[in-house]
């Protein structure tokens, strides 16, 4: 329901959004419209200062909503639909009066949509989730010392019928196979107690994908802004020039070819958010981890560059493509690097780096490795990092390792840490490389005759 209930403030802020570009859109062109007859032949002077002063203010208003511009731009708006004007002004008047009142309805409801989406909660929902599996592995610990308890005594009858009823075979084959049958309840129920605790594990890894996006949505907002604005710049260009006459056809096309890139680009991060915190069955494929890494660094650029954090990549330039689900890997890249950010913080430094590095590794892998410059961790620490519910941050829950650990163990790979006090933190970890990778080695070393 609380994936629902941000998809639909995700698909409410879209439409609002389309909605109110749109009526800017418009209410620029009147404007223009009636400013440049307005300076070929003044109306009046109340019309003249009217119109001069409504454009700034309705921008005034899209940058900072809900201020007291807005009781300007009402009475402005009032006042211009009240003026007598040319007939031929009259469509241009009413337009912007129409779409001016629209922008003023719009623009609060949209920041405060926004504001929504800037601030999911999800702590709580990881609290019910973990009380929930306590619970549930409290139970099934239970459940198991009761079964190996009624298994040793049943073991034991079933000796003392060997050895001193050896007469009454035929009741102690009848007996062995109720055993038989308690045996396969048994395993039927711990199969049943794994998938269930494969499902909760995949809900923690959903939840500690929402809390990511949570801690991201500062960066993800500032990398949407960027197309978004650039797409506003374009659009505007082009309507001047188009209003002009002063930009050829080759211009006004190539300025709408770089707004339809950015559009494109708005539209994939806003689908990779979509993606990312989508709850699913985990679909693996064949993946660029080199292109993994870069898409996730390019996500967290806002945050580093806010924490002077420089990132040096140090990727193989003919590395084997692995068999993998693309999200949970870029989950754990995620949290691997964001954690050393964090690390990093703590020393305090202005001028840290951070490395990022690929290789081909034995046995059909690939090996990750994120080094970070932050104050390192104790022998001690080292020891548990990997442990649930094991957390050195005053903020944290300590499941972020341990779900990154589960997820690498899924795809068949192996998760660890080396780590010195004082010169950082280095997370590996390996994974099996595609299918057709691997045929591709065996037939180039001639192991492979066809």
């Amino acid at each position: 329901d609380n994936i629902d209930q941000d998809e639909e403030l995700v698909e409410r802020f879209k439409s609002s959004s389309a909605l109110l570009r749109n009526s800017w859109a418009y209410f620029t062109q009147r404007s223009r419209a009636v400013s440049e007859f307005n300076a070929a032949a003044p109306i009046s002077d109340e019309f003249t200062a009217a119109v001069g002063r409504l454009l700034p203010t309705m921008l005034h208003i899209l940058r900072s909503p809900g201020n007291q511009a807005t009781g300007i731009a009402t009475e402005l708006l009032n006042r211009l639909e009240g003026l007598a004007v040319p007939r031929e002004l009259e469509s241009h008047v009413d337009a912007m009066v129409m779409h001016g009142r629209l922008i003023l309805e719009l623009s609060p409801e949209l920041d405060a949509t926004l504001k929504q989406l800037l601030s999911f909660e999800s702590a709580a929902r990881v609290d019910a989730l973990r009380t929930a599996y306590l619970g549930h592995h409290g139970r099934v610990q239970d459940r198991a010392e009761r079964h190996r308890f009624l298994l040793y005594a049943v073991s034991l009858l079933l000796f003392v019928y060997l050895g001193y009823l050896f007469y009454r075979l035929r009741a102690s084959a009848e007996a062995l196979t109720r055993l038989n049958e308690g045996l396969v309840q048994e395993i039927s129920e711990r199969r049943q107690a794994e998938q269930k605790t494969r499902e909760l594990q995949a809900q923690l890894a959903h939840t500690d994908r929402l809390s990511l996006m949570g801690e991201m949505a500062s960066g993800l907002a500032h990398e949407l802004n960027q197309p978004l604005t650039a797409i506003r710049l374009y659009a505007k260009g082009c309507a001047r020039r188009l209003h002009s006459g002063e930009g050829t056809r080759a211009e006004v096309l190539a300025a709408m070819d770089r707004l339809s890139a950015e559009v494109l680009r708005a539209g994939e991060i806003v689908g990779w958010i979509r993606g990312f915190v989508r709850k699913k069955e985990p679909r693996t494929m064949s993946v660029d981890m080199n292109g993994l890494i870069r898409e996730a660094i390019d996500l967290l650029s806002h945050e580093l560059r806010e924490q002077h954090i420089k990132v040096n990549l140090d990727l193989s330039r003919r590395l084997p493509r692995v068999e993998a689900d693309k999200i949970e890997i870029q989950q754990i890249i995620l949290n691997l690097t964001r954690n050393g950010m964090e690390a990093m913080a703590e020393v305090g430094s202005r001028s840290g780096d951070m490395t990022i590095a690929t290789s081909k590794a034995e046995n059909g892998t690939i090996e990750v490795a994120i080094h970070d410059a932050g104050p390192g961790m104790s022998p001690e620490v080292l020891a548990r990092a990997f442990d649930s519910f094991f957390t050195t941050k005053s903020n944290g829950m300590g499941l972020g390792l341990s779900i990154c650990r589960s997820m690498i163990e899924a795809h068949g790979g192996r998760l660890w840490a080396a780590s010195k006090v004082g010169e950082g933190t280095t997370f590996h970890f390996t994974l099996p490389t595609a299918m057709e990778e691997h045929r591709d080695d065996v037939e180039r070393n001639g192991l492979c005759h066809r």
